[in-house]
């Protein structure tokens, strides 16, 4: 693989990956205010025109997907991740 076709997959990849994780807030943000799952239902509860059920969803399958994409990225990066892990070992042994 080029380099040019390196670079171009890492930065679509940490674009998907902060996206991901924006959804991910904002959902888990949105989930943390929400009445119960009875109270929710009763009462008709959305936000933005998606019920609780539809949130909660929304949340595990974005969660699931930045997991993957952090799996990822941690692959594509392995050597600089090393690298970093190497100096901080050294330095903690100084």
């Amino acid at each position: 693989m080029s380099k040019m076709r390196e670079l171009q997959i890492k930065a679509i990849l940490s674009t998907v990956m902060f996206l991901t994780f924006i959804i991910v807030a904002i959902t888990g943000l949105i989930l943390l205010n929400a009445p119960n799952g009875r109270i929710a239902k009763e009462t008709n509860w959305n936000v933005v025109g998606l019920d609780k059920h539809t949130v909660e969803t929304i949340h595990t399958f974005s969660g699931i997907l930045f997991t993957v994409l952090a799996v990822f990225h941690l692959y594509l990066n392995h050597k600089m991740f090393y690298a970093e892990l190497k100096t901080i070992t050294l330095k903690v042994k100084k």
